[in-house]
């Protein structure tokens, strides 16, 4: 009986001393306990923070995941390791709109913009007339937008009073830093614009004159060298095609039957040489003369002149040429004018593009250009209404409708693509002798272009370089 109840007392004393030491564990665990409920607590949507310990044994951090809901505090961003793109949160919304665009300071008339702009080289009388200074309006506007890159501007007019004038209207446009070439020929005109254009916008310390073949041959021997350049690149990346092509064949070559690695391989080669073939074109540049032929002929004439042209220019858009015969100011204003266009025409070792009397007229009547800035610009020094108003008084005449577009016309044809501007290029024969007298004709082989409008629509012509003559006015 005794040994009964002993035996009873024993095992309610071991049931009491293990409920004792459970509790106490149970107490000890709490504060972990406690962090857990909140861990599951905050996952099903409380906001209280988990704590973590801190792993340099400076207390508790709340988990970046876990801070309470409330604005954000500012960070920086953390960019993604090269290649990879961020994942998005399942579910998760943008806390407000994106920002608009920032606007261009100068929004571009025409929608699209090339993504290599062409390289251009204009080259310009820029005397007695006005619509060589819309052509150079229009030629700042176009670099502006960034459909071509302007790198020069040359003077085929003889002296230096042209070129300040043409440096003084490149200044105001914001262009200051374009070089300009000093005529090669010895074409004598006069301006009723080029002192008020001088005095008003010259800046003598970015004016930066040079003859002008000496110019062209310089800006073409850049292109020369980046083409060395290139071609170097493309050797050495051939060789190390070469290499890989060598090392991707070891595999079939020793028997392990493993074409999947290869047909990466070739798919990689594959890929990068066909970007190889988009690279393979050569930079070249594009010269647009609404002037005299001079400067050209000279270039022409000299043996290295002659060899970049041939291998860096692209064409040579050209403003001249009666349709279908007749004497063009640009081509016998002198017997020098007349020889060098000659010249040009016969020796010229890349494509010639005109821009005929036809291209900017017909019996309806011819495409205008300036009459929009006339009737709307305030500032009456802006250089086309600067220069368009000097005209008018000299010759006692009002330019408040515009001056026909021959310069700008070429110009503005020459830097779009063809379904921006409404034109396409025809081949014809074109004779062109001594004296300046052209013939044009569809009978005999072709050797050269001309630009054709592809509808009668004078205004709407009139509209689009008025449009980019305006862009001047945003300055």
């Amino acid at each position: 009986m005794r040994e009964n109840i002993s035996i009873a007392l024993l095992v309610l004393i071991s049931t009491a001393v293990i409920c004792f030491i459970i509790i106490e564990a149970y107490d000890i665990t709490r504060p972990y306990r406690d962090k857990e409920e909140q861990s599951i607590v905050s996952a099903n949507g409380s906001t209280a923070p988990v704590l973590v310990a801190d792993k340099q044994g400076g207390g508790e951090t709340p988990l970046p995941s876990q801070i309470p809901e409330g604005p954000e505090p500012a960070k920086a961003a953390q960019p993604a390791p090269s290649g990879v793109t961020p994942t998005p949160v399942p579910g998760a919304e943008k806390d407000t709109e994106e920002p608009e665009p920032t606007k261009a300071a100068h929004p571009t008339p025409t929608e699209g913009v090339t993504p290599t702009p062409m390289a251009m080289i204009l080259d310009m009388d820029y005397n007695s007339d006005v619509d060589d200074v819309a052509a150079l309006r229009v030629a700042t506007q176009l670099c502006r937008h960034g459909r071509i890159e302007l790198r020069a501007v040359m003077a085929s007019t003889a002296g230096d009073k042209v070129c300040k004038a043409m440096h003084a209207h490149l200044n105001y446009d914001g262009f200051g830093d374009v070089p300009v070439g000093m005529a090669k020929g010895n074409v004598v005109a006069g301006s009723p614009y080029w002192k008020d254009m001088t005095d008003q916008h010259f800046a003598m310390h970015n004016y930066r004159v040079y003859d002008s073949v000496v110019l062209y041959k310089t800006i073409l021997r850049e292109y020369a060298a980046r083409e060395k350049e290139r071609q170097e690149k493309l050797k050495q990346e051939e060789k190390e095609r070469q290499r890989q092509a060598e090392e991707n064949l070891l595999p079939e070559i020793e028997g392990e039957g493993n074409t999947s690695g290869n047909d990466r391989r070739t798919q990689e080669e594959n890929e990068r040489r066909k970007k190889a073939e988009e690279e393979a074109q050569v930079t070249k540049v594009r010269i647009v003369t609404t002037g005299f032929l001079v400067n050209i002929a000279a270039l022409l004439s000299d043996p290295e002149g002659y060899v970049l042209v041939r291998d860096y220019v692209d064409s040579i858009w050209i403003t001249g040429g009666v349709y279908l015969q007749g004497n063009d100011y640009n081509f016998c204003y002198t017997k020098e004018c007349g020889e060098a266009a000659n010249y040009v025409s016969v020796r010229c070792p890349v494509p010639l593009v005109y821009s005929s009397s036809l291209s900017v007229e017909n019996e309806k009547g011819m495409i205008s250009c300036g009459s929009s800035i006339m009737k709307t610009a305030s500032n009456r020094l802006d250089p086309v209404v600067l220069a368009f108003t000097c005209y008018g008084k000299a010759n006692n005449v009002s330019l408040i409708g515009g001056r026909i577009a021959w310069d700008p016309f070429c110009v503005w044809a020459a830097s779009l693509p063809p379904e921006e501007t409404h034109t396409h290029l025809e081949p014809i024969h074109m004779a062109l002798d001594t004296s300046g007298w052209n013939v044009f004709s569809r009978n005999q082989p072709a050797n050269c272009q001309f630009i054709v409008r592809d509808n009668d629509g004078m205004g709407w012509y009139a509209g689009q370089l008025d449009m980019w003559i305006d862009a001047g006015l945003a300055r």
